[in-house]
């Protein structure tokens, strides 16, 4: 855009001069000045400038001039340029001529002979910055107008896009309702079967098909066989059909690599669904999991396949992919599973046999060891000899007795784990009962230089459970805290009722249980390394059958345990008598 043009006319020349002189200091070069001795040339002036496409922003006139009066030159000057803004200067304009003009041709403002040169500075500021300003909201509006035409172009162009749009989204919906249901359909199964047979007959109702079926490969030996079919007209059934994938190359080549195949072919009499291949179109999608083709999906239509359904066919294809690929992990997780309890079912019967086994030697052995002993008392002998002889036999005793309590425990935990230990609930007072249970771990404990304390809360209830689980839960867990507890350190038994719970703690000070091996203290035969200080042994299941015995009492047990210390947390209900 050029700059604005000021055209000052005056028939002085020292008034033109000083008008020019005093735009320039004031505008700079902002604006071109142009001046005129007198109205004709005034109008050529303004007529040239014109047709060298530059914009008269404003223009200050005399008044009285030899061969025009001023408010005369801007009515003419108004006519040719309707945006420019006019000045009067004059020290003679009479009221009614300055009316005319600002009636007339748009007068801006009148400045009195001689002017003031603030006045005629802000006059001038205010004058172009009026005229900037509407030229900018005329070149706005312009554009406004081009855009709303452009908006009123494109709304029809829109509104045919809307139109054919929502005819496709119609479609679309549709379509996507069908896959949801179907999918859904696919994925509430886990039979193969089922899963097969909801996709061919969905397909076949939905897509107004003349036949759909589902097939499956068996790569090693390159066959495809047809599961499951689904038949709207008359044809022949090809149900069970084996297909040698090599012989049809031409046709499965596309599908081995997961792209479906839209054709017409010319089939061989001996061929599965001869006359529907012959009169129909024929849509191939294969059934692709993550690392091969599986299967694949015939489709038979009188008319051609458009995308959308190409998609849609595909979209489902894949889901029943999904859905095969998770019956056939169900089922390989079912048989590990079955494998597994049959598994266990005989380790539980072979320990449970080979206990009973043991049971009988073992007690006879104890038997023949006390016999053993009475009869060297009744020989004299040497007291050394004598002494030697009772360690042997003490010997015998401690590993005979360590091998009982092995596969008695192991009988139990057969019992447990088969659910056929009986419960006998019976109301114990636990202020009463608690300190019998750990009287025998006090004297234990003051021999190992240890501090064993009770601690029961004043208003707790009696309890309703079996009182032999709870003994034998409680003397495991007090016997584990004698044996890890350093000497000199404490051991807390605390008993309280939270709701309807009752919970009962056991804390053992100076020791504690390491991250990597907490998850574990309760897994049959689990031992923490270099853990017993005492060297006392132990059959490794103890905390395993601690585990099972309270949740025989419909209970839990927790494991705490930092730096310095370890808590046992048993919670129990009180059952019903």
């Amino acid at each position: 855009m050029s700059k604005p043009v000021i055209v000052c006319v005056d028939d002085e020349p020292t008034v033109l001069e000083s008008l020019k002189i005093e735009l320039k200091r004031v505008l700079g070069d902002s604006c071109l000045v142009e001046t005129a001795d007198g109205g004709e040339e005034a109008l050529e002036l303004i007529d040239e400038l014109q047709e060298e496409e530059y914009e008269v922003a404003l223009v200050l006139v005399d008044y009285i001039m030899p061969d025009i009066k001023g408010d005369e030159l801007l009515r003419e000057i108004h006519a040719r340029s309707p945006h420019t803004l006019n000045i009067m200067i004059s020290g003679q304009a009479d009221l009614q001529a300055v009316s005319n003009a600002i009636r007339e041709a748009k007068l801006f403002r009148y400045i009195a002979k001689p002017w003031q040169p603030d006045d005629l500075k802000s006059s001038v500021i205010e004058a172009i910055q009026s005229f900037l300003q509407d030229r900018k909201l005329e070149a706005q509006t312009t554009q406004l107008q081009q855009l709303y035409q452009q908006v009123q172009a494109f709304n029809v162009e829109l509104e045919h896009k809307v139109e054919e749009r929502t005819a496709q989204l119609k479609l679309l919906l549709e379509f996507e309702a069908l896959l949801k249901r179907i999918t859904d359909r696919v994925r509430e199964s886990l039979d193969e079967s089922q899963i097969l047979q909801t996709v061919v007959q969905e397909l076949l109702t939905e897509l107004n098909l003349s036949c759909c079926a589902a097939t499956l490969y068996d790569l090693n030996r390159r066959t495809a066989t047809i599961c499951y079919e689904a038949i709207r007209v008359e044809a022949d059934s090809a149900q069970g059909n084996i297909i040698q994938l090599d012989d049809s190359l031409n046709l499965y080549s596309q599908v081995l690599q997961g792209n479906s195949i839209q054709c017409c072919i010319l089939p061989l009499p001996s061929e599965p669904y001869y006359e529907l291949k012959r009169r129909s179109t024929l849509l191939i999608c294969p059934l692709r999991d993550e690392k091969e083709v599986v299967g694949d999906v015939w489709l038979f239509k009188l008319d051609v396949f458009d995308d959308v359904a190409v998609r849609v066919v595909e979209h489902v294809a894949d889901q029943c992919a999904i859905a095969l690929r998770q019956s056939r992990l169900y089922q390989l997780s079912q048989t590990q599973v079955e494998e597994l309890k049959r598994l266990s079912q005989v380790k539980d019967d072979f320990l449970s046999s080979i206990s009973h086994e043991l049971r009988s030697p073992l007690a006879t052995m104890r038997m023949a060891i006390q016999m053993l002993e009475i009869m060297l008392r009744s020989v004299a002998v040497a007291s050394t000899e004598l002494d030697a002889t009772n360690r042997y036999i003490q010997i015998l005793k401690d590993e005979c007795q360590r091998e009982t309590n092995l596969i008695n425990d192991l009988l139990d935990m057969a019992r447990l784990e088969a659910g056929a230990a009986p419960l006998n609930v019976t109301t114990i007072n636990l202020p009463l009962w608690l300190p019998i249970i750990i009287d025998p771990f006090m004297e234990r404990a003051r021999s190992q230089q240890q501090q064993l304390r009770l601690e029961i809360a004043s208003d707790i209830a009696d309890l309703n459970t079996d009182p032999s689980y709870l003994e034998r839960i409680l003397s495991e867990l007090l016997h584990n805290a004698c044996k890890y507890t350093p000497i000199g350190e404490t051991i807390l038994l605390t008993a309280d009722k939270n709701g309807s719970r009752f919970t009962i703690n056991i804390k053992n000070f100076g020791v504690g249980i390491p991250d990597g091996e907490r998850d574990r203290i309760f897994d049959k035969f689990y031992r923490i390394h270099n853990s017993d200080l005492r060297k006392q042994g132990g059959t490794g299941l103890g905390l395993a059958l601690v585990k099972k015995q309270v949740e025989r009492l419909h209970g839990t047990i927790e494991v705490s345990s930092d730096s310095g210390w370890t808590m046992f947390t048993i919670q129990v209900p009180s059952l019903n008598l």
